[in-house]
């Protein structure tokens, strides 16, 4: 309740200083809209903000359940088979050096200007945290939890399922959150590139036509839209701990 609290306050100042510099810098409404206009024009296209909305958010949730599956497989498939951190776990470093936006015109190029292009996308910036958080987590298992288990006459398989993967749910709660947060951005990202439809697009449609309300009002429902999914995350991923 006090973390609610303290983000109401600071988007509260942030909305007051926003509105400030508006005023007092007579700031013509194409290139700076008072937060009174943003709000006017979210309610007044707000049957479009919801259609665009409803496409971002298929993207947001099957790439976040193709990112953690594949992310979940890379780490497990790490742990059990030693040899491929050799060459696996480097290509995951290298994969996060390049920015998400260079790689997003040549995802387009291969899948397309469609909904999976920015599937796949997002899938991809969320995939890293995942694969590294899981298999960070299997590698951090204290030693006199495996001394125990290998005392006691367990295999390799069965310490991986009865000791690894519950000493790691902490690192796994945070590899999800992490990628809860970056789905979003992710997805607007690949929209924001290339389409024509999704939150992205919307924001892109705004600024190319001058209509910067609306832009502005595309970008609102994007910041709530992740402080929800991510709030979300945190509130269940606690509560399963």
């Amino acid at each position: 309740m006090k973390s609610i609290l303290r983000l109401f306050i600071s988007l509260l100042g942030i909305i007051v200083f926003w509105y400030l510099v508006c005023i007092i810098g007579k700031i013509p409404n194409f290139i700076l809209p008072t937060p009174l206009s943003v709000l006017f024009k979210l309610f007044a296209e707000i049957k479009l903000i919801i259609e665009h909305l409803f496409y971002t958010l298929i993207e947001i949730f099957i790439s976040l359940f193709i990112g953690i599956i594949a992310g979940f497989f890379t780490a497990l498939s790490l742990q059990i088979k030693p040899i491929l951190r050799l060459w696996i776990y480097p290509l995951l470093l290298i994969s996060q050096a390049i920015p998400v936006y260079a790689l997003a015109p040549v995802f387009m190029l291969w899948f397309g200007y469609g909904m999976l292009c920015k599937i796949i996308i997002a899938a991809f910036v969320i995939y890293f945290p995942i694969a590294v958080s899981v298999f960070e987590g299997l590698q951090n298992t204290p030693r006199e939890f495996l001394l125990l288990a290998k005392s006691l006459g367990a295999n390799e398989r069965a310490i991986l399922w009865k000791i690894r993967l519950p000493a790691a749910r902490r690192e796994i709660a945070s590899g999800i959150k992490i990628a809860a947060a970056l789905a979003p951005i992710a997805a607007i990202i690949g929209e924001y590139i290339g389409g024509s439809s999704g939150l992205g697009y919307l924001i892109s449609y705004g600024i190319n036509r001058t209509q910067t309300d609306l832009a502005f009002a595309g970008i609102l429902v994007c910041a709530l839209l992740t402080l929800i999914i991510s709030f979300s995350a945190n509130y269940f991923l606690d509560k399963l701990r």
